[in-house]
């Protein structure tokens, strides 16, 4: 998972998810297809509400922030494209996607994420952030998707690990950093 200049496109014909931020980090302008993706994936108030938000205001976790930050200070000065690989997973749905950041001459940057595959799979509740929670909190890698127990693990291990497939289970709340291996891969391309 590095950040690269050269971005790869593998999909003949896929759907392209951007969106764009002005100098100050607002949302300034959303695609038709972030909005349907967006809607897709239990987000609809995002999909009709973002434009003007403040984009910090939905990015969670201290270290996620602190990377998106970097990653955004050195499209804008470099005013190279930069790519990251990402997972972007949904409860039935494992996806590997790619995140380009395109700085403007006015230092706004379109950001635009791409699918590189995916697959189904089983539904996993602690995904579904339609569910209720606890109080309880289990730390997600924003870029790979595993959690953190004792160690950095897929989410459907956790899940075993946990009981959370059992019905009567309470999900935790997720919340968001990065685990070591990403965190020295994306900062070691910043």
């Amino acid at each position: 998972m590095r950040v690269s200049r050269a971005c790869v496109n593998t999909l003949p014909d896929p759907r392209t998810f951007a969106y764009r931020i002005d100098v100050n980090d607002r949302i300034e302008w959303v695609s038709d297809t972030w909005k349907a993706f967006a809607r897709e994936n239990g987000a609809a108030h995002l999909a009709d509400n973002a434009v003007g938000t403040r984009l910090w205001d939905h990015i969670t976790g201290v270290e996620t922030r602190e990377i998106y930050r970097a990653l955004f200070a050195r499209a804008r000065a470099s005013m190279r494209p930069a790519c990251v690989p990402f997972r972007c997973d949904a409860p039935a749905r494992v996806r590997a996607m790619e995140l380009t950041l395109i700085a403007l001459p006015d230092h706004s940057i379109e950001i635009r994420c791409v699918e590189q595959w995916g697959r189904e799979r089983e539904p996993i509740g602690l995904l579904d952030a339609t569910l209720p929670r606890s109080d309880e909190l289990l730390a997600m890698c924003s870029w790979c998707k595993r959690v953190r127990l004792d160690e950095w693990i897929e989410p459907e291990v956790a899940v075993a690990r946990l009981g959370l497939f059992v019905d009567t289970a309470v999900l935790p709340r997720l919340t968001h950093g990065i685990c070591p291996q990403c965190q020295a891969e994306l900062t070691a391309g910043i």
